[in-house]
């Protein structure tokens, strides 16, 4: 029988997790689908953007966010008409959608219910 340090040791890390979520208003008005691929955050990064104090919601979305590359100057500076891709999200996306989005890292992190199970009985 193999203990819990002998599973560990033979466990294999997964890659990171993929998600894609389609933005329901934003595909309307291109008449298209818009579609985020949200790629699971490591802890240095979850620590870091929960670090700052401005845009933190913004600035988690956008370390999450694989595609589209939300950092490229060419949407964020010249479409946008913004200095930072934080405000640029802000500006494209509603407050509510850009928190569902937050939400969607979250539970790729692993934030939320069903994570554990109790295995002791009473």
């Amino acid at each position: 029988m193999s203990t819990t340090m002998d599973r560990l040791l033979g466990l294999e890390l997964p890659k990171p997790e993929l998600r894609q979520k389609k933005i329901k208003r934003l595909s309307e008005l291109a008449g298209e689908d818009v579609v985020f691929t949200l790629r699971e955050l490591t802890s240095a990064q979850i620590e870091a953007a929960a670090g700052l104090q401005k845009d933190r919601d913004a600035n988690y979305v956008l370390e999450g966010v694989q595609e589209p590359n939300l950092r490229d100057p060419r949407w964020y500076e010249d479409k946008m008409g913004c200095e930072t891709p934080a405000d640029a999200l802000k500006k494209l996306l509603r407050p509510g959608e850009l928190r569902a989005l937050a939400r969607e890292l979250d539970e790729l992190a692993g934030y939320g219910p069903g994570v554990l199970e109790d295995i002791s009985k009473n």
